[in-house]
């Protein structure tokens, strides 16, 4: 039977091998949240490229693009 001195010394060890994998999640946190931001300021200019696109070229490109008008 393990001993609370014991447990808690299984828990320090516990702690201390695991601290690196809670170091390299918490960097993934920090990129995955640029990867985010990165993702929405995309997803805004494309939106707003589309838009450019349907207003200056609807009649010759009509978008989407059909096959045989694809430049």
């Amino acid at each position: 039977m393990l001993t609370k001195e014991d447990i808690q010394l299984l828990s320090q060890l516990m702690d201390e091998k695991l601290k690196p994998i809670g170091e390299r999640l918490d960097g993934i946190d920090e990129r995955l949240d640029a990867i985010e931001e990165n993702t929405e300021i995309t997803r805004s200019v494309l939106n707003e490229v589309v838009k450019w696109i349907d207003v200056n070229f609807r009649d010759d490109y009509p978008f989407p693009t059909e096959d045989k008008k694809a430049i």
